[in-house]
């Protein structure tokens, strides 16, 4: 289980942890691994810091040979440690968080709604599905690949093509809400 996104969430419902979900089950605990990242959820994207907590020694075991290869400086090590310790600070900042999250998201999607761009609901993450089937050419990934190519190139806006994360449906794209200011959602906007 990946909890990557686990605080982004900026509306209900909101994320129950597997670990919570099994703790009045009978369960085989070494089936169950809980993957986390820093990355999202705290905006350090570039500390590549993260965990595997599982029950499985084997799993673990694997992990730890794995971690070998991207050790964490010690320098970042501490950093973390001092603020995560901080249960006072982390709060506020989640909180102010999903609150700024909630409203970039509100801002872009009524705009997108204006301009009847239809999108896929969420209540969480720092990503925005965009249907953007009717601009196709024909339904194939070549089409959708095509208008990738305009809207990279002669729009200038970086969204990324459903085909790219296997999406099983042509015209589908990703775009990060989540890394703009309010005048750059509004430019992004006149730009669609």
């Amino acid at each position: 289980m990946r909890r990557i996104y686990a605080t982004t969430i900026f509306r209900p419902p909101h994320f129950t942890s597997i670990s919570e979900v099994i703790q009045d089950m009978d369960s085989n605990d070494d089936l169950i691994h809980i993957v986390y990242s820093l990355s999202k959820d705290m905006g350090f994207p570039g500390f590549r810091v993260g965990i595997v907590y599982s029950y499985n020694d084997e799993v673990v075991s694997c992990a730890r040979k794995m971690s070998s290869f991207g050790l964490v400086s010690s320098q970042t090590q501490y950093l973390l440690a001092a603020m995560l310790s901080d249960d006072d600070f982390v709060g506020r900042f989640l909180d102010e968080s999903s609150r700024r999250l909630e409203c970039r998201h509100k801002i872009f999607t009524e705009g997108l709604k204006e301009m009847e761009i239809h999108c896929l609901n969420s209540n969480a993450g720092l990503f925005c599905w965009i249907n953007l089937r009717p601009l196709l050419k024909e339904s194939t990934i070549e089409a959708e690949m095509a208008l990738w190519r305009v809207i990279i190139n002669d729009v200038k806006l970086n969204v990324s093509p459903g085909s790219s994360f296997h999406c099983t449906e042509v015209g589908w794209f990703r775009v990060c809400f989540a890394n703009m200011d309010d005048d750059t959602v509004e430019i992004a906007l006149q730009r669609i």
